[in-house]
């Protein structure tokens, strides 16, 4: 056939030689569960981006963020309210913050910083961090789940990549938090 229209260096050799050459080859095996998983964390972050995007109340994000920041700290274990304090504040203002009245001294700092800036520049520093922040992020946390997939085969339950998502998922949300408020109250607008 190939020499009817000059192409009969072309032809084929053999029967079928494309079967031939992927017989080697197999689908990588898909793990239903680990994309389900996947495909709700990603659910969750679309549906907080686009709120922030599109609902966007600064008002609310100078209250919820240094309450969401602490909670999350105060979650992950002794410590993490200090170490928290410390990133986003620095070393000097650290000094002077009381962990035990952490919310309190984050929210003071940022009605300082909005009252110095003013409000509208304020809620749109904090709406365009935000969602650079997510972002960044969102970014971050895939790869640290495509390589929990490519290495995720193991035997302790507490390892399993569902346990594992969840916990990567959860600490990711946490960073977002703590740089945003890092972000908005250190960077130059």
């Amino acid at each position: 056939m190939g020499a009817i229209f000059g192409l009969g260096h072309y032809a084929p050799r053999g029967r079928r030689p494309w079967l031939s050459r992927s017989r080697g080859a197999v689908p990588a095996r898909v793990d239903l569960a680990f994309e389900r998983i996947i495909d709700e964390q990603r659910s969750v972050f679309y549906r907080d981006r686009h709120e922030v995007r599109d609902r966007f109340d600064g008002r609310l994000a100078l209250r919820s963020i240094p309450a969401a920041a602490v909670a999350a700290w105060s979650a992950w274990g002794a410590g993490e309210v200090e170490r928290g304090l410390h990133d986003v504040l620095g070393a000097e203002a650290y000094r002077a913050a009381d962990p035990n009245d952490a919310e309190r001294f984050l929210m003071d700092a940022l009605a300082a910083r909005a009252a110095g800036m003013g409000d509208d520049q304020m809620n749109e520093l904090l709406r365009q961090t935000s969602l650079l922040v997510m972002d960044e992020q969102w970014a971050a946390h895939l790869g640290r789940v495509r390589f929990v997939q490519r290495h995720g085969n193991v035997t302790d339950e507490s390892l399993r990549p569902a346990a594992v998502l969840e916990r990567l998922f959860a600490w990711c949300r946490l960073v977002t938090v703590e740089h945003t408020l890092g972000y908005a109250l250190n960077v130059e607008p």
